[in-house]
C-alpha cells in the first residue's frame, strides 16, 4: 500500500481502541469514504489509527484557552532547509513533519515558512504554514482529503512588530462582527522537536474551506490574493495590487493577483470585469454597473474596519494583504481582510503623523502615483460614502471604546502572559509586553499602546464624524396611530407616537426640523430643541396636545391612515411615509432601522431597535400596493393578445414568499372583498406581483374582477376575512401610460413615475 499516512487520537485517550482496530485488521478503512481527519500510516506494516471524531473548527478557535501544537521534523537541519527554501526557491515547497494537537496526531504534514517582513525580521521565530494534505493531495486518485478540526491548512504567525502578540486577534475578532469572512485567530504554544519554540497566533487559512463555511457548501467561486507570490522573484509586485485598470488581457494581472482556487482554469475574467467596471465607469453610473458584480456593503465594511484600526498594511495603504472572492451563489465579488499584525497604527505607510488621527476618508496621495480606486471611486458616490461613514459610526458605538476594548485586552493578556514569559524567541521583553497593553513604547518607531490607541482613535473619529453629520440623517422610523396599551406618555395616556432614528454618522441638532401631516404647511410643528446622536432613537407623541410638553405635537396621527412628513425647512423634505389604517397596538416600522422597507409589526419597539412581526393567528402578511397604471396603452396583457389593460403592482418586503390565496383586492373600500385571489398565487420574497385590473377574471388567476378609473378612485388590499386593510391608496386623475407609484418600494410618497416599472423596483 502507498499514499496513506497517519492521523490518530493519541494513545493516552484511545490507545486501547487503536490496538483493537489493529487486531481486527481494520487498516482497510483507508479505502472508505472520508471521515473527519481519518488517515492511516505511510508504512503499510504500521498499525491503523482510530477515526478522528468530527470536531468543528469552532472548537479549535475557542479562545478560552491557549492551544498547544507539537511538530517533529525528521530533518535535524530543518530550520536551514525551510529557511533556504522560502528565501530562494520560487516554488516555496513544504517539508515533512509529524503534527500533534488536541490529542490528534498526523504522521506526515507539509510545513514551510511564510511571510515577507515577518520572515526577514532578525531572529529564528519565523511564521509557518501547515498543509495537512501536502504530501497526499486529494486530487490524486486514491487519496482522500484530510482535515484537522475541519481545517485543511493552518497558519502559525509570529506576531512580529507586536509587543502584545494580540493585535491581529483583536482586529479579526472585532472585524468578524461586521465582515463574515474575517478569519479566526487563537493563541497557541508551538513545540518543535519536543522543545517549546514560542507563542504563536494560529490563524485560519483563506481557502475553499473558509469560503464554504461562510457562504455554503456549494460555493466554489474564484479567489484571488492581492499579493505577489510568496518568493523573491518580484517583491515589488506585492505593493501593486491596487485594482487599477491594466487592460483586457489577463497577463498584466498575473504579477499582482494570485488565483488561489480553481487554478487549473486560470480564469481572470471576473477580476478583470470587476476592475474594469470600478475604474472605467462614471460616478453617476457606477451603482447600476457595480452592484450586480460586487458586494458593496461588505466591501465598505471591510474598508471601514481597516480605517478604524489604522490598518495600512492592507489595501488601504500598501495595496496588498487582502483577497477578492467572486461568490458563485450570487456572482458578486467580496473583499477579505488578511494579515493584521500591524493594525493599531503600527504600519505607517511612509506617514510621519499621528496614526490615531488618520482621516475617516483617508486615501493615499498623490492619487496619480498611489491610486486606490476601491476607495476613491466608491467614496465619490454619495450613498456609498455615507454608508461607509455610517459603518464607521456603528463600529465606534459597537465596542470600539476604551472600556470594551480594555476588558478584552486584559482577558487575553491574562491568558497568554505565562506563555509570553516562557517564550525563548520573543521579539520584545515581558516589560514591553506589559507596558504596550496600555501605553506607547519606543522600539525604533513609536508603537501605540493598545488602550491608548483606542481611546485616542475613538475620540478623533467621533469628532470628525460629528462634523460630517447632516440633518437628513434623521429618518422616520416607526409609528403607531392607535395606541391603547403599548406605551404611556408622562400623563398616563396611551396616545399615538412616532419614532425618529439617526442613521449617523454623527450628532445632529434637532433645531430647524419639523413634522407635518400637511405638505402645504411644512413647518406645522417644530421638533423640540436638543440633539440626537448617531444610532439613537427619539419617540415623540403625535397626539395634538402640545400643552402636555415639548415632546407632544400640535397634531395627531390619523387612525384611518394618512401621510407624515419630516422637513428640514419649508422647501426641504427629508422623509415621508404614507401610513395605512393600523389595528390597535400595531406599529408601522422600518427594517432595518432608518433605511429599510416599512412593514407592520406586532412587536412595537418605541425607543429601541425595530423588530419584525411574529406570526399570530389572524395576522395578515405585510404587503404594499406599490405602483399602478389606470390608463395603459403600452404594456400588453400576456393573456389577451392585443390587450392593454390597467394594472396594479403589489410588493412583498418580507424575507419569505407570501401566499396570496384568500386575500382580497378592491377598488371600492366600502366593499373590501370585491375580488379574491385564487389559491396558488404567491409573491416571492422581496418580489412583485402584477395584477391586471381588467374585470376579466376568467383570463387567469391574476386578472381582477374590476377595472381602474382614469379619473381617480381607491385601491385596497385586505385580509382574508375582509376586516383588516393591509394597504390602501386613493389617487386622482391619471395620465395615459404614466404609472403612479411609491418613490421607494414599500415606502415613500406616491407620485407619477418617470418610467413605469411593473414587476421591478420603482423609478420616481
Amino acid at each position: 500500500m502507498k499514499n496513506f499516512r497517519s492521523v490518530k487520537i493519541s494513545t493516552d485517550r484511545l490507545g486501547v481502541f487503536s490496538f483493537l482496530l489493529l487486531l481486527a485488521g481494520c487498516w482497510q478503512v483507508a479505502q472508505a469514504a472520508p471521515v473527519c481527519g481519518e488517515r492511516i500510516f505511510d508504512n503499510a506494516f504500521d498499525a491503523p489509527s482510530a477515526a478522528v471524531p468530527c470536531l468543528t473548527s469552532d472548537a479549535f478557535f475557542d479562545d478560552r484557552q491557549v492551544r498547544e501544537i507539537r511538530i517533529v521534523f525528521p530533518d535535524p537541519n530543518w530550520y536551514q532547509t525551510l529557511y533556504n527554501a522560502h528565501d530562494t526557491d520560487s516554488t516555496d515547497p513544504a517539508f515533512p513533519a509529524s503534527f500533534e494537537s488536541q490529542g490528534i496526531q498526523f504522521g506526515k504534514v507539509g510545513v514551510r515558512m511564510k511571510g515577507h517582513s515577518s520572515f526577514s525580521y532578525p531572529g529564528t521565530k519565523k511564521s509557518f504554514k501547515i498543509d495537512f494534505n501536502y504530501f497526499d493531495p486529494p486530487e490524486t486518485p486514491g487519496n482522500r482529503e484530510t482535515a484537522f478540526y475541519e481545517l485543511k491548512k493552518l497558519n502559525l504567525n509570529n506576531s512580529v512588530y507586536d509587543p502584545t502578540l494580540m493585535r491581529e486577534k483583536l482586529f479579526m475578532d472585532f472585524a468578524r462582527r461586521f465582515v463574515p469572512t474575517a478569519v479566526r485567530v487563537v493563541h497557541c504554544r508551538l513545540y518543535i522537536n519536543g522543545a517549546y519554540y514560542g507563542l504563536y497566533s494560529a490563524v485560519e487559512q483563506v481557502d475553499k474551506t473558509l469560503l464554504k463555511s461562510r457562504f455554503g457548501s456549494g460555493d466554489d467561486g474564484n479567489l484571488w490574493k492581492g499579493a505577489a507570490p510568496d518568493d523573491v522573484t518580484d517583491p515589488s509586485a506585492d505593493f501593486g495590487s491596487d485594482l487599477t485598470w491594466l487592460g483586457t488581457s489577463p497577463t498584466p494581472y498575473f504579477a499582482h493577483y494570485q488565483l488561489k482556487t480553481n487554478e487549473e482554469g486560470n480564469d481572470f475574467g471576473q477580476l478583470i470585469q470587476f476592475v474594469d467596471v470600478l475604474n472605467n465607469t462614471t460616478t453617476a453610473s457606477l451603482p447600476a454597473a457595480f452592484e450586480p458584480i460586487a458586494d458593496v456593503p461588505d466591501i465598505l465594511n471591510g474598508l471601514a474596519v481597516s480605517n478604524l484600526f489604522a490598518h495600512l498594511d492592507s489595501y488601504t495603504g500598501s495595496a496588498h494583504n487582502y483577497y477578492l472572492y467572486d461568490r458563485s451563489d450570487n456572482g458578486k465579488m467580496t473583499h477579505i481582510l488578511w494579515d493584521a499584525n500591524m493594525a493599531f497604527g503600527s504600519f505607517r505607510f511612509g506617514a510621519s503623523g499621528n496614526m490615531t488621527q488618520l482621516a475617516a476618508l483617508f486615501v493615499p496621495t498623490p492619487t496619480s502615483s498611489q491610486p486606490r480606486p476601491l476607495l476613491s471611486k466608491l467614496f465619490a458616490v454619495p450613498k456609498y460614502q455615507r454608508r461607509y461613514l455610517r459603518d464607521l459610526a456603528q463600529m465606534l458605538r459597537s465596542g470600539f471604546d476604551t472600556a470594551a476594548m480594555q476588558a478584552e485586552i486584559d482577558r487575553i493578556a491574562a491568558l497568554i502572559r505565562p506563555d509570553v514569559v516562557a517564550d525563548p524567541r520573543k521579539f520584545y521583553t515581558i516589560q514591553q509586553f506589559d507596558a504596550n497593553l496600555y501605553n506607547d513604547i519606543t522600539s525604533g518607531n513609536t508603537i501605540y499602546g493598545l488602550r491608548n490607541f483606542v481611546t485616542q482613535r475613538a475620540s478623533f473619529l467621533n469628532a470628525q464624524l460629528n462634523g460630517l453629520a447632516a440633518k437628513s440623517d434623521i429618518q422616520l422610523n416607526e409609528l403607531m396611530s392607535l395606541n391603547t396599551s403599548t406605551l404611556q406618555d408622562g400623563n398616563g395616556d396611551y396616545d399615538p407616537w412616532i419614532e425618529l432614528y439617526n442613521l449617523g454618522p454623527g450628532l445632529v441638532s434637532l433645531s430647524g426640523l419639523y413634522l407635518s401631516d400637511d405638505p402645504s404647511n411644512p413647518t406645522r410643528w417644530a421638533l423640540p430643541t436638543g440633539n440626537l446622536d448617531d444610532g439613537q432613537f427619539l419617540t415623540l407623541w403625535l397626539d395634538g396636545q402640545p400643552a402636555q410638553g415639548s415632546n407632544h405635537a400640535s397634531f395627531s396621527l390619523n387612525p384611518a391612515g394618512g401621510t407624515l412628513y419630516l422637513y428640514q425647512s419649508p422647501s426641504t423634505l427629508i422623509d415621508t411615509i404614507v401610513y395605512p389604517a393600523l389595528n390597535a397596538n400595531r406599529a408601522l416600522a422600518r427594517l432595518p432601522d432608518g433605511e429599510g422597507a416599512w412593514a407592520t409589526t406586532n412587536r412595537p419597539t418605541p425607543g429601541t431597535a425595530n423588530q419584525a412581526a411574529v406570526d399570530e393567528p389572524g395576522t395578515p402578511p405585510v404587503l404594499f400596493i406599490n405602483e399602478l397604471m389606470a390608463d395603459n396603452t403600452s404594456l400588453p396583457d400576456p393573456d389577451e393578445p392585443g390587450g392593454f389593460e390597467d394594472w396594479i403592482e403589489i410588493f412583498n418586503p418580507n424575507d419569505t414568499a407570501v401566499d396570496m390565496g384568500g386575500l382580497h383586492l378592491t377598488d371600492n373600500l366600502a366593499t373590501p372583498t370585491l375580488w379574491t385571489f385564487p389559491a396558488g398565487v404567491s409573491i416571492p420574497a422581496h418580489g412583485y406581483l402584477l395584477v391586471w385590473a381588467d374585470d376579466e377574471a376568467a383570463q387567469g388567476p391574476t386578472h381582477a374582477g374590476f377595472k381602474l378609473s382614469k379619473s381617480g378612485e381607491s385601491v385596497g388590499l385586505y385580509s382574508s376575512d375582509g376586516t383588516i386593510a393591509i394597504d390602501t391608496i386613493t389617487f386622482g386623475q391619471q395620465t395615459t401610460n404614466v404609472s403612479y407609484g411609491r418613490s421607494v418600494d414599500g415606502a415613500g410618497t406616491w407620485g407619477f413615475q418617470a418610467t413605469a416599472t411593473p414587476g421591478a423596483t420603482n423609478t420616481p
